[in-house]
């Protein structure tokens, strides 16, 4: 009976380990093999572990092959069972050892992972010299095999050649390494063909537009294409932004207005900082050039409608009209005056503090009584900012927000139409007490230190009544501190001479 069906043989001798007499190579192979197999399992990231697939099935197919030559020379036969077990040996052993090398969470620590397509050449690589040894060791002459594939390689790049074109301009991007994966490009001189980098494969590159649409580029049409890289060297991007205003204002007060609007626009960055420079002299208008910064490169559109939005608003609110070019025709029913004045009257006479005031008063101040617009996020006033302006609601709404002793600020109320604040700057000039930010975009009336005082000099009753007034409504809510509606002016009482601090701020 041949040695393979001895029912002693698995005791005699320890064929898994050293199959094959005076060959220990394998055996201790098979040994490094499994060990490699664990370091992969336990080193690779769990989302990965599966990887250690590959070079299990490896060690399986090695000592099926070990299993078989063991028979093959039990019946005398010669087959090369021992040389392909050699062959699957050492691809398990060379995988195994690529893994760990880079895709363990001890190689990504250590090393910046290189490109895909170079990691999958590397690995090809490794396969054909593993092949080499392996004829190597039968004796082959491997010359004669190299010379045939030779052939065989050059007809099949022939037949072959866009794809051997696709695969070569990859590896050559790669190389350069002009994007990565995240990156925001544009591949060609269409603007609108512009999206962030999904894939890089061996035949082509996967991009996802602003318009939501994937795009798939082959590498050598897109390695013919100048390439637009909007997230590099930087992780910022810089956007431009036009507008025209009238040649009647002054160009560095146009500047500062709207530098100060857009400076905390959502998505634009303060470091590197926004600039306004004086861009063109056009028939209509002189226009200027907003340059900002964002990290929001996917939200661009957002961004630059925001920008928009904010130099529209300030530049609304200080009375500056952007022209229009001349041959257009734009005809504008103006509000009748007197539904304005209506309007305004009825804003002043939700300002308690101010009843005592006589209908003809409350008229003088409502001619006077500017009318603002604010876009939402943008800040009114500034907690610590001096002032002198009280503010009256429309519409729209607002956050009132305080800081302590340098903490970042907090939210502790908010406030919408026919409510107002600044009645404590305006009456005594103190500073801002809170910061408040338009959570909507707000319309708001503005009245002014410079508008009351005429009031205020012509009657001294008329401004103790006032002060009386102003001081009962600043206790009462100290005492209701939940009304979160004013806050900006109870979070502190007011001080005790109230009205001799009016008559100072209006030297009465």
């Amino acid at each position: 009976m041949p040695e393979i069906f001895s029912p002693l043989l698995f005791a005699q001798k320890p064929w898994y380990l050293f199959p094959l007499e005076n060959d220990a190579f394998q055996g201790a192979g098979g040994i490094s093999s499994l060990l490699l197999i664990v370091l992969v399992v336990v080193l690779l990231p769990k989302g990965e572990r599966s990887r250690a697939r590959g070079p299990a099935i490896s060690l399986a197919l090695y000592l099926a092959m070990l299993w078989l030559e063991h028979i093959s020379k039990a019946f005398s036969v010669s087959l090369p069972f021992k040389h392909m077990a050699l062959f699957v040996l050492l691809i398990g052993m060379s995988r195994s050892a690529f893994l760990l090398l880079t895709r363990s969470w001890v190689a990504q620590k250590l090393f910046h992972p290189p490109p895909q397509i170079f990691l999958d050449a590397l690995q090809g690589a490794v396969y054909v010299c593993v092949g080499l040894i392996t004829l190597a060791s039968a004796d082959i002459n491997a010359s004669s095999i190299l010379t045939a594939g030779g052939v065989v390689a050059a007809l099949f790049g022939f037949l072959m050649k866009d794809t051997l074109g696709n695969l070569l301009a990859g590896l050559a991007m790669h190389g350069e390494q002009p994007f990565e994966v995240g990156d925001w490009i544009q591949f060609n001189d269409n603007r609108a063909h512009i999206g962030r980098v999904l894939e890089i494969n061996w035949r082509a590159t996967k991009v996802l537009t602003l318009d939501a649409v994937e795009v798939i580029i082959p590498n050598s049409t897109l390695a013919g294409f100048p390439i637009a890289n909007f997230t590099k060297p930087e992780t910022f991007s810089r956007r431009s932004i036009f507008f025209v205003a009238p040649y009647s204002e002054p160009t560095e007060r146009v500047r500062r207005i709207v530098l100060e609007a857009v400076a905390d626009a959502w998505g634009v960055l303060t470091d590197p900082p926004p600039s306004v420079v004086t861009n063109n002299f056009l028939n209509y208008g002189v226009e200027y050039w907003v340059r900002i910064f964002t990290v929001e490169f996917g939200s661009r559109d957002r961004v630059d409608g925001g920008v928009r939005d904010r130099i529209w608003h300030a530049l609304h609110r200080h009375g500056i009209q952007m022209p229009v070019q001349a041959h257009d025709v734009v005809l504008r029913q103006p509000e009748p005056v007197e539904q304005r004045q209506l309007r305004r009257r009825e804003a002043l006479r939700c300002v308690d503090f101010l009843d005592p005031l006589k209908d003809e008063q409350i008229d003088k101040l409502a001619e006077t009584a500017e009318l603002r617009h604010y876009a939402t996020g943008e800040t009114i006033i500034r907690q610590g900012d001096p002032g002198d302006e009280l503010f009256i609601i429309s519409s729209g709404e607002v956050q009132v927000l305080v800081s302590h002793e340098g903490e970042p600020p907090q939210e502790v109320g908010k406030m919408g139409p026919d409510q107002f604040f600044g009645e404590m700057s305006l009456m005594t000039g103190q500073s801002r007490r809170a910061t408040i930010k338009a959570t909507k975009g707000c319309e708001l009336y503005v009245v002014n230190k410079a508008a009351l005082a005429p009031i205020l000099v012509s009657s001294e009753e008329l401004l103790a009544v006032i002060s009386q007034t102003l001081e009962t409504r600043m206790k009462a809510l100290v005492t209701h501190a939940q009304q979160p509606a004013k806050l900006d002016q109870s979070d502190a009482p007011p001080e005790p001479d109230l009205l001799q601090r009016i008559r100072n701020f209006f030297s009465v």
